[in-house]
């Protein structure tokens, strides 16, 4: 074998072993996006879970959540706390908006729309902050959740 044969060769061997580190690193690069992808929904479903354990866990927001869905009048201690869960629930789901493939992002609205319809606060909160929000997901909440009395029905899962 004369010198260009072996340099034909170990050239060749030499591009198999980038080819194979290629996709070696795309295998990767595919099942860190999977991952990471998955902790984004668990962290999600996670904060999500929070909007029932944190009153759970605080009876003073549960007093003031209670007052506030039966009409009675709020401290102003109370309607700050009861504001700030909102807002950290309201927060949470746009984030899933931003984030998550829509498919999993819808699975939350029904909680909304049901909070929205039933809790003064909430839509206060909602109303009161809405310049906190990003446009877009504003007007998707509102088109497709909050304006809606049949959600089922009515939402927009291309939006």
């Amino acid at each position: 074998m004369d010198v260009g044969t072996i340099n034909q060769w170990a050239s060749l061997i030499a591009n198999l072993g980038v080819l194979i580190g290629i996709i070696f690193l795309a295998m990767e690069l595919r099942q860190n996006t999977k991952n990471l992808a998955a902790q984004a929904r668990a962290t999600y479903f996670s904060s999500l879970a929070d909007t029932f354990r944190i009153p759970a866990e605080n009876i003073s927001l549960t007093e003031a959540m209670a007052k506030d869905q039966s009409g009675k009048e709020l401290t102003q201690a109370e309607r700050w706390q009861v504001m700030a869960f909102w807002t950290r629930v309201q927060t949470t789901v746009e984030w899933g908006y931003k984030e998550l493939p829509r498919s999993e992002f819808l699975h939350s609205l029904p909680f909304q729309k049901i909070t929205y319809d039933m809790m003064p606060l909430y839509r206060a909160s909602w109303q009161e902050r809405e310049s906190l929000f990003d446009p877009t997901f504003y007007g998707f909440m509102m088109k497709n959740v909050f304006d809606k009395g049949d959600l089922e029905n009515n939402l927009d899962k291309n939006d």
